[in-house]
């Protein structure tokens, strides 16, 4: 589905109102062809344009889009989940390198999200992953633990 399809205005309105967060897999499938327009940063931007105030929160740190939904993040205000995109050994292509340090400046809308126990690697792999970001430690507390309790999950 396309994030603006007219049919879930109702359900963006009720979940803005309420300030209800939502995990959006909104970047491309790896390995399935079809299907780019509905995904990816436009889509996401057009909606948050739309609902600037919607709790989203974007999984996989927007893999493999990751540029794209890191510079849509740098722009506005939502959370980005870092679930199987930072690991020792990425299982969605790892987020790049180079842009580490872009996204640790954004360490206060970072969520950590594991996917456990449904990962294809060891738990312990994907905390390490954060390792990756050179986080101080009040950075990493917040994307293991206090970025979701400021957003009531």
């Amino acid at each position: 589905f396309h994030a603006t399809d007219p049919m879930l205005t109702e359900a963006w309105q009720q979940l803005d109102e309420r300030q209800i967060p939502i995990v959006l897999h909104a970047s491309a499938v790896y390995g399935v062809d079809g299907g780019a327009e509905f995904c990816g940063a436009r889509a996401v931007g057009a909606l948050l344009d739309r609902y600037p105030e919607l709790r989203v929160i974007v999984a996989h740190l927007g893999g493999p889009d990751h540029r794209d939904f890191l510079r849509l993040a740098e722009l506005g205000t939502h959370h980005m989940d870092v679930s199987m995109s930072l690991c020792e050994e990425p299982f969605l292509k790892g987020f790049p390198a180079e842009l580490h340090p872009r996204l640790a400046a954004l360490s206060d809308r970072l969520l950590f999200g594991s996917d456990f126990p449904t990962i294809p690697h060891d738990y312990v792999n994907q905390v390490r992953g954060l390792g990756l970001l050179g986080l101080d430690d009040r950075q990493l507390r917040a994307v293991l633990h206090d970025n979701a309790v400021a957003l009531g999950i």
